[in-house]
């Protein structure tokens, strides 16, 4: 009994403990045994997280400004590069251009005029009137019997011209032979016959196969759609 009077209760060492982690109520640091301000360090805090959020707020939306103040003046000047080409000068680039065509235009139709005339010219000075000579000018033909190639006939001198003068452009010799009120473009070569084999049937072959690509003179005969493959001989003078 003696040796446990200096003890202390139970209750008051543990009071005790509990005092020294107290201060004036208030937690204290145990090193420095000063009580902590919980609620200074909570505001501390409360404004370190208010003014990140402010921070992060700011920065996004100046980020926004940006990016839109970019897009609006892309579009400005896409629009101002689309319209840079005037009313006006669109109309007169537009006038240019019709008027370049319209003189093209017209001067193929007066080449093509004048050339038909040079050609009707030249033809009429050559066969404007009927001619029983076999032999174009500085040119010898030679003659195998009394037949010649029919290629056309007409009842107009002026359709067989632009043939005879593309067939003697491929290589074939024909003159104009008028009989009765038809005008008959024939070879001025003459053959013995046209059976198979012959020289006369290779040369009436040849004369069917230029004729394919014949093309008539705008206002002149075409000769069908096939000219010229009805071809025939027949003994002529």
């Amino acid at each position: 009994m003696a040796a446990n009077r200096n003890k202390k209760p139970l209750y008051e060492s543990l009071g005790g403990s509990m005092g020294s982690l107290m201060n004036d109520g208030k937690p204290a640091n145990i090193r420095t045994g000063k009580p902590i301000d919980i609620g200074k360090k909570a505001n501390q805090n409360s404004g370190e997280r208010s003014n990140r959020k402010l921070f992060l707020y700011l920065s996004g939306l100046i980020a926004v400004v940006f990016l839109s103040a970019f897009i609006a003046f892309s579009l400005i000047d896409i629009k101002s590069s689309q319209q840079a080409e005037s009313p006006s000068e669109k109309m007169a680039e537009a006038g240019s251009e019709e008027a370049e065509g319209q003189n093209e235009s017209l001067s193929g139709t007066k080449n093509d005029s004048i050339s038909e005339s040079l050609l009707d010219k030249e033809q009429g000075n050559s066969y404007n009137s009927p001619s029983d000579s076999d032999n174009p000018a500085g040119e010898e033909v030679s003659q195998e019997g009394s037949n010649r190639i029919v290629v056309a006939s007409y009842g107009s001198r002026r359709d067989l011209q632009p043939v005879m003068k593309y067939y003697e452009a491929n290589g074939i010799q024909l003159k104009i032979v008028e009989s009765g009120s038809r005008y008959f473009l024939v070879t001025v070569r003459k053959f013995e016959g046209f059976s198979e084999g012959t020289r006369g049937r290779q040369y009436l072959e040849q004369i069917k196969e230029i004729g394919l690509g014949y093309k008539a003179p705008e206002g002149y005969e075409r000769f069908s759609s096939r000219p010229f493959q009805d071809a025939y001989g027949k003994k002529m003078n």
